[in-house]
């Protein structure tokens, strides 16, 4: 964008550098049973945290979107 906006000239010593490929498949899913037992134990700690975990099992909500709800 420098370049191209006329802010630098010449070559970059970046030039060669190739960006790295971001693997950003989804590894796996909670098992039926981990998700029990992680909304047993949020139920016992913060009701706030199991009832945001149990609407994201539910709806596949990530945090950003669940805490932008209104």
């Amino acid at each position: 964008m420098a370049r191209r906006d006329g802010l630098v000239s010449g070559d970059t010593p970046t030039r060669a550098i190739n960006k790295p490929k971001v693997d950003n498949r989804r590894v796996r899913f909670l098992s039926h049973k981990e998700a029990e037992t992680l909304l047993k134990a949020l139920q016992e700690k913060d009701a706030v945290a199991y009832n945001m975990a149990l609407l994201s099992l539910h709806t596949g909500l990530r945090m950003g979107e669940i805490t932008g709800l209104k």
